[in-house]
């Protein structure tokens, strides 16, 4: 039987989750994989399958684990002492990964060092995130979650306009490559560790613990569910499409710089336009999103991202002709519409994905729902790196095309899950 929490510790649990949001997001900002570390790496690989598989690690990292874990997370009444031990583990290699860029100078030991410590860095992330999405449904109530969501994303977004700041000044410093991208990877560590901090001081009441279950316990149990629960396979075929449809994410940037000619130094302006839109959107995307509900929610979110796939095609086509060398201001103007599309649907995604599962998941199996499904998405998040490979095989139209598609499928899946969730 759950431990009954007062209303005095939800609103305490509800501000310490804020501020660990506020200060993760701008820690993410300073290192964003789909700005500022798609730029690093391009500097070291003209590859873009691993400029595509970054972004799947950065993402997927933190999906992929959390399955193998679930059988012994649900075995522990308070899940935060998971989340203190993982969050140990996660600064440690952040730290690790700022200094592979300030100590390691031979570009194919860089890269290679680079992307070993990114993906322990984001792995042990993962392993962090069923106990925090635990600890937040036992002390956040299912009507207040999409706030919670949009005000960790608003205070971020307030925070982030100094990290959009931080951002151009670092790229700006007179430091040999890669020491200013270290500079920023160690600032965000530093912020990391904050909201680690913040997290921890959340006092979780204790559930009802299950006994530990193998792996195989565990996939058993899982394929049954998968079966039965209709809402909770439309939601995996549904957030997959949409997942598979940020495969397009890391080229916004490179459309920017390498098809309109953006300088490097422009990459600190898209973040901050991303920012403010994010800022002016968030909160109002929170309510809106507990009023109609996430599975709305989300399937906005992919009517969005197609519809700035479909514009970063126009882009590119229209680079084709001599169109660019006649408009009377720069060519690299034309990309700003495509950070304010992101900043106004990527909130709804992150306000939205989780808070619909654990509307899905009964609370006695949370653990189970939780840990197979983002299993699961995480694979989903690996493939979508070869994102990549279809742009060196077809180029960048055929890869916005395929984001367009996958993006309507999403809608179209996720529009049959029950009304109201």
């Amino acid at each position: 039987m759950n431990q009954t929490i007062s209303p005095r510790d939800r609103r305490r649990a509800f501000a310490l989750n804020v501020i660990n949001g506020a200060f993760y997001t701008l820690a993410e900002t300073l290192m964003d994989a789909n700005l500022v570390l798609v730029l690093f790496v391009s500097q070291l690989t003209s590859s873009n399958l691993l400029l595509g598989a970054m972004s799947a690690l950065n993402n997927g990292g933190w999906f992929l684990p959390q399955f193998f874990v679930s059988g012994k997370v649900q075995s522990r009444p308070r899940k935060i002492e998971v989340y203190w031990a993982v969050s140990g583990i996660r600064l440690a290699a952040w730290l690790a990964l700022a200094a592979v860029l300030w100590f390691v100078k031979q570009p194919s030991v860089l890269l290679g060092a680079f992307f070993v410590a990114f993906a322990v860095m984001k792995v042990m992330t993962g392993l962090g995130g069923i106990p925090f999405l635990e600890v937040t449904a036992k002390t956040v109530l299912p009507e207040h979650r999409g706030r919670l969501f949009a005000w960790r994303f608003f205070t971020g977004g307030l925070l982030g306009l100094g990290g959009s700041r931080i951002v151009r000044w670092a790229l700006m410093q007179p430091l040999p490559y890669p020491r200013d991208y270290s500079i920023l990877i160690f600032i965000s560590a530093l912020l990391a560790a904050v909201s680690f901090i913040a997290f921890s001081l959340i006092r979780e009441p204790a559930s009802a613990a299950r006994s530990p279950e193998s792996l195989a316990v565990q996939l058993r149990r899982a394929h049954e569910i998968l079966r039965t629960n209709v809402d909770y396979r439309r939601y995996l075929l549904g957030r997959a499409c949409l997942l598979l449809g940020a495969i397009a994410f890391p080229f916004y940037t490179l459309v920017a710089q390498q098809v309109l000619g953006a300088p490097l130094k422009v990459a600190g302006d898209y973040l901050l336009v991303t920012t403010l839109t994010t800022l002016l959107v968030n909160l109002p995307w929170g309510t809106l999103v507990d009023q109609r509900g996430k599975r709305w929610g989300l399937q906005l979110a992919a009517v969005g991202w197609a519809i700035t796939a479909g514009f970063s095609i126009l882009l590119v086509l229209i680079a084709r002709t001599d169109t660019l060398a006649r408009l009377p201001f720069p060519a690299y103007y034309l990309a700003y519409p495509i950070f304010v599309l992101r900043g106004i649907f990527n909130p709804l995604e992150s306000v939205c994905g989780s808070s619909l599962l654990l509307a899905i998941a009964p609370e006695h199996d949370r653990t189970l729902y939780l840990g197979y499904a983002n299993t699961l998405l995480g694979v989903v998040l690996l493939l979508s790196g070869l994102g990549g490979g279809l742009v060196d095989l077809f180029g960048l139209p055929v890869l916005f095309a395929v984001t367009v598609g996958l993006n309507i499928l999403a809608a179209v899946f996720l529009r049959g899950i029950k009304p109201g969730v």
